[in-house]
């Protein structure tokens, strides 16, 4: 653990905190939280002391994320044309982080307030985005052109319909964890995907396993991939890596969570 060092600067402090939150977040989480950090937050502030931090420095982060250009567009002729800025939610993203590194030293007693309290900054106001929602004609033509998709992905959206479960948990169901007898889903685990890493498993966000009732049409598709995938798994042979997972890659192993979100736009 750092020890109580009046000279211990923001940077210094960070790998500690990151070992701390490390067990309660999410491990998608952490690495967002990480990569911000060391690209966004340290270039700008991790060089200050943290008994020396003001609510002007933070604000001074605030302003230049703000104000930070995510995508320069060129003409023909090379001249910057427009350059497209960090979101306010992005920025108020980052804040988050700086407050939650604070915090978490004045519970160790390194500082005695956090100088990142909303009330003492001015925060870019976010846009209410517009949330565009099928309507009951638009949901029934997309579940007709979905008759003619592949299999496992008509039953992926039945079930997203009927659970209201999340793309991670989706991709995670097994055929064991279905009652067959009285129309009910068990959702227990949830799959995850780091870059350069394996397709990795945790439990549902917030440990939040539960059960839910789904239709008997959706059963019955169920049903049918899973003698689709049996079939599947003796023409393969020792190729079939399967784990009786519902939704696959070619050769049984679970199914990358981003395929789903590529595959329905």
């Amino acid at each position: 653990l750092v020890s109580n060092n009046p000279r211990l600067t923001f940077a210094e402090f960070v790998p500690e905190y990151l070992k701390i939150v490390k067990a309660r977040l999410s491990p998608s989480t952490y690495e967002y939280y990480k990569r911000a950090l060391n690209n966004y937050v340290i270039p700008l502030i991790g060089h200050l002391k943290l008994t020396a931090i003001r609510p002007v420095h933070i604000q001074n982060f605030v302003n230049a994320m703000s104000n930070k250009p995510t995508a320069v567009h060129k003409d023909k002729q090379g001249n910057t044309k427009e350059q497209k800025k960090i979101s306010a939610s992005t920025v108020r993203r980052y804040l988050t982080i700086v407050q939650s590194v604070l915090n978490q030293a004045v519970k160790l007693d390194l500082i005695q307030s956090s100088p990142a309290k909303s009330e003492k900054l001015t925060i870019p106001k976010m846009q209410t985005p517009k949330i565009d929602i099928f309507t009951k004609q638009e949901t029934a033509e997309m579940l007709t052109y979905l008759e003619k998709e592949p299999l496992q992905y008509q039953v992926l959206i039945q079930l997203a319909i009927m659970t209201g479960a999340r793309r991670g948990e989706l991709v995670a169901l097994k055929f064991s964890d279905f009652d067959y007898t009285n129309n009910k889903v068990t959702i227990e685990r949830s799959a995850y995907k780091l870059k350069g890493k394996p397709i990795q498993i945790k439990p549902p966000k917030d440990y939040e396993t539960r059960i839910i009732s789904i239709n008997q049409y959706c059963l019955d598709l169920i049903e049918m991939l899973k003698a689709e995938k049996h079939k599947e798994a003796l023409r393969l042979g020792d190729q079939w890596k399967g784990d009786e997972w519902l939704f696959t890659q070619w050769n049984g192993e679970i199914m990358n969570p981003m395929t789903p979100t590529k595959w329905f736009s």
